[in-house]
């Protein structure tokens, strides 16, 4: 009787037994935390499955691996950027040959190249998707092209930029005007033909030849596999005040259906401060967008078919004068990462249909810089790759049921790369690999892999 129970506890037949177990199992070996899959338990090597497999709390810690980067252009005309490491982080999407990569040469060419690579992080080609008009104004170009963003069909690209130039018969005077927009480039995966759009433009009156800091951000994009159409998102001021918007735009690059993002224009009208994101993502059903409020970041539930509102606007939780830095949706969840005062960052999940904020995990950055987060989905959870300090790249993976009150929710990996580089844009190519791009003066590429 005895031995028949032990046989019973030890249920995957790995020669430990479930936590809590009683009769017939020694209290050295009822430490199995999943007693239904043999390949958990204490010591075994934690692999690529989602799983907890060392029964430490902590789900594939170590075991995302970066592959060996490739240099997609020669140079310096890709600089890191500003502090934040967002202008120039690229726009990355996974395509049916692999992944493309847009960057923005900002204030140098003011050009936006796209290249396109194999799954394996091979180049296969590069173009020239557009390039930035105005004469150059010292001490800075006055060819300015920063933001960069990505989404893909498969067979097309949608690529979204900002650009800020100075009106030619104004440059370097000391009323110098500024003319920005938030641009954007549909074209075959190929790069064949590209088809230039304008989500907006509008003029800045600033006295100075810096970088407008008016309330403009770049278009957020994705596609939308129930509606065969890209959705785009961004914030500008031609209403007279900045807002966030949003529209459809088709394969070829036509923009259809601009309208605001909620009715109320005080619901979407930021504090302040310069290029406040607005981010988009869906779910099979729904369409979630994040964006500065006047006080707290917000969300909204639209539905796919016509963008008209589902559900908010609501505010995030304990998110005074924060703006969305990442979005997501896996697992039936959103996502959303935000930075706080503290060097903190903040990454909630978010009920899908009622956007109830359900956890949230705090990650210390330490005293090192925060660029450029992203999240990534990635089987049953979500991949968090950043950059942090003036060399390193972070990345880590959590389930989408993330516990807020594990030891770590997202296991941290760093890999310094041995000199500044901006964040790093990324996008899933299957479960196991996620393709990166990041600027350091050039553009280089490089597939992060699971288990190798």
């Amino acid at each position: 009787m005895r031995i028949q129970r032990r046989l019973r506890l030890a249920e995957d037949g790995d020669g430990h037994y479930a936590v809590n177990a009683a009769c017939g199992a020694t209290s050295s070996r009822a430490d199995d935390c999943d007693d239904h899959d043999a390949a958990v338990y204490p010591g075994h090597p934690e692999i690529c499955d989602g799983a907890d497999n060392n029964c430490n709390g902590i789900a594939d810690e170590g075991v995302w691996q970066l592959g060996t980067s490739v240099a997609l252009t020669k140079g310096t005309d890709f600089p890191v950027g500003n502090a934040l490491g967002t202008e120039t982080t690229p726009g990355v999407a996974a395509t049916n040959e692999g992944f493309a990569v847009v960057a923005t040469a900002d204030g140098t060419t003011g050009a936006v190249e796209a290249f396109r690579l194999s799954a394996a992080g091979k180049l296969l080609g590069s173009a020239t998707l557009a390039t930035a008009a105005g004469t150059d104004c010292p001490p800075s170009s006055g060819k300015r092209v920063a933001f960069p963003t990505l989404a893909s069909d498969d067979a097309n690209l949608l690529a979204g930029y900002f650009q800020a130039v100075p009106q030619a018969n104004s440059c370097c005077a000391a009323n110098a005007r500024w003319t920005r927009s938030v641009l954007g480039v549909a074209t075959p995966v190929d790069l064949s033909k590209p088809t230039p759009l304008g989500f907006d433009s509008d003029a800045d009156t600033a006295c100075t030849t810096a970088v407008p800091t008016g309330q403009f951000a770049t278009a957020s994009t994705d596609w939308l596999p129930s509606q065969s159409k890209y959705v785009a998102t961004w914030v500008d001021a031609h209403s007279g005040t900045a807002r966030a918007w949003i529209a459809t735009v088709s394969s070829q690059g036509v923009l259809g259906g601009v309208h605001a993002v909620t009715a109320d224009e005080s619901d979407s009208t930021p504090a302040g401060g310069a290029f406040p994101p607005s981010l988009v993502t869906a779910s099979p059903t729904r369409v979630f967008v994040a964006f500065a409020g006047v006080n707290t970041l917000r969300m909204v539930l639209l539905d796919p078919a016509t963008l008209s509102t589902l559900v908010g606007p609501q505010d995030l939780p304990n998110s005074f004068q924060a703006s969305p830095l990442a979005v997501a949706y896996s697992g039936g969840r959103f996502f959303v990462a935000r930075s706080t005062r503290g060097a903190t960052l903040e990454i909630s999940a978010i009920d899908a249909a009622t956007l109830q904020e359900l956890r949230v995990a705090s990650i210390s950055i330490g005293s090192g810089a925060l660029l450029s987060p992203r999240l990534v989905p990635v089987g049953n959870g979500v991949l968090l790759v950043f950059s942090r300090g003036a060399t390193r790249l972070s990345f880590g993976w959590a389930p989408a049921s993330f516990d807020a009150v594990a030891p770590e929710v997202f296991p941290l990996t760093d890999v310094d790369l041995g000199t500044s580089v901006s964040g790093a844009g990324a996008a899933k190519l299957d479960d196991q690999h996620v393709g990166l791009s990041w600027v350091d003066g050039t553009v280089k590429a490089a597939v992060l892999g699971c288990g190798g």
